[in-house]
């Protein structure tokens, strides 16, 4: 066995020159990376990120009997809307998920966890519905002023 370590002769120290002679030093040249339209690839990915990751045309209205119940139609702007309805979708995902771990005997697991995220959710709606009634009130107040007028 040390006799073959003794005829092994390690390789010698190199200088770059020798290297460089060898063609084993070939740099690359740098390519940056393709970029993309910045705002086309935003609008893809808020749209991905609004439907969970499905196609839009296969989430339909989403919140149906809640945004019914929730305010009239013609009184808030679809971005409200939207957003309320997208909160009431989490929360409703998340009780769902919570009730399937029960089912499966892993709940107490994640039991905290999650209703501390759906009360989170639902200060969200308190505080959706609070900036809703808030601009409905500025904007009846500003009708009767302009009926004063």
């Amino acid at each position: 066995m040390l006799d073959d370590l003794r005829g092994r002769r390690r390789p010698a120290i190199r200088t770059l020159a020798q290297i460089v002679r060898s063609d084993a030093f070939d740099e690359e040249p740098y390519r940056p990376p393709i970029r993309k339209n910045g705002e086309a690839e935003k609008r893809r990915l808020q749209s991905f990120m609004e439907t969970n990751g499905k196609p839009a045309s296969l989430t339909g209205n989403g919140g149906g009997a809640h945004a019914a119940s929730a305010a009239p139609a013609g009184h808030e702007s679809p971005e409200v809307l939207d957003e309320f309805e997208m909160v009431q979708g989490e929360i409703d995902e998340r009780r769902q998920w919570l009730d399937d771990m029960i089912a499966l005997g892993r709940g107490d697991a994640y039991r905290r966890q999650i209703q501390g995220e759906i009360a989170e959710r639902v200060r969200r709606l308190e505080q959706i519905h609070r900036e809703r009634t808030a601009k409905e009130q500025q904007q009846q107040q500003a009708a009767a002023q302009a009926a004063l007028i």
